[in-house]
């Protein structure tokens, strides 16, 4: 999903995913507590039909987002929790894609 997040996102777009980092073990079990609560008990976040819950590492998604080129940032590591707020930004030449958009409508 990230994939396509990415070769659809407009120069100069940004994406903000909330994550839980899964290589950050001590941290991820409270994470891992907190969000099967939330999606099986409480219910205010939702699931997919199997229930299983996913999480991945940011070194997973600092590997996609090279691949693409874009820039990546983690501007919230939460305290108790593995959670965190990651920024990614398209950083091609904005003006570069202008002027291939303008030629290609020619």
């Amino acid at each position: 999903m990230l994939n396509r997040c990415i070769e659809n996102l407009n120069p100069g777009g940004v994406i903000l995913i909330r994550e839980a980092d899964n290589n950050k073990i001590k941290k991820h079990h409270r994470t891992k507590v907190t969000e099967f609560l939330s999606t099986r008990i409480l219910g205010f976040n939702k699931t997919g039909k199997n229930k299983e819950l996913f999480f991945t590492s940011l070194e997973h998604v600092s590997r996609i987002v090279k691949e693409h080129q874009m820039s990546i940032e983690v501007i919230e590591e939460a305290r108790h929790t593995s959670n965190l707020l990651i920024i990614i930004r398209h950083i091609k030449n904005v003006a570069v894609f202008k002027e291939i958009a303008s030629l290609r409508s020619q």
